[in-house]
């Protein structure tokens, strides 16, 4: 079983993202996650040539960038505090 940092999992939904007509069934229960790409996005609204680089700076953001208090307010708004868990 291989284990992904929660930023290489992100980095691994921003690529897939472009697919997401494949996964559009099995991504209805990810709003969370969707909510935090959409914010993510938005933040990182920059074309990069080399796709090296659109990795490094989304680790950098959801490393980094992610740890100032005016993000961590902001994504607590953006993604919201109620939500239910269903359990599978």
């Amino acid at each position: 079983m291989i284990r992904l940092k929660s930023a290489d999992f992100l980095v691994s939904m921003a690529l897939l993202r472009n697919r997401s007509d494949i996964f559009a069934g099995l991504l209805t229960n990810l709003n969370l996650i969707e909510r935090l790409w959409k914010y993510s996005k938005n933040a990182l609204q920059v074309y990069y040539e080399k796709k090296e680089k659109f990795k490094s700076k989304i680790k950098e953001f959801f490393e980094e960038d992610v740890k100032d208090k005016l993000i961590k307010l902001e994504l607590k708004t953006f993604i919201g505090t109620k939500f239910q868990i269903i359990n599978g």
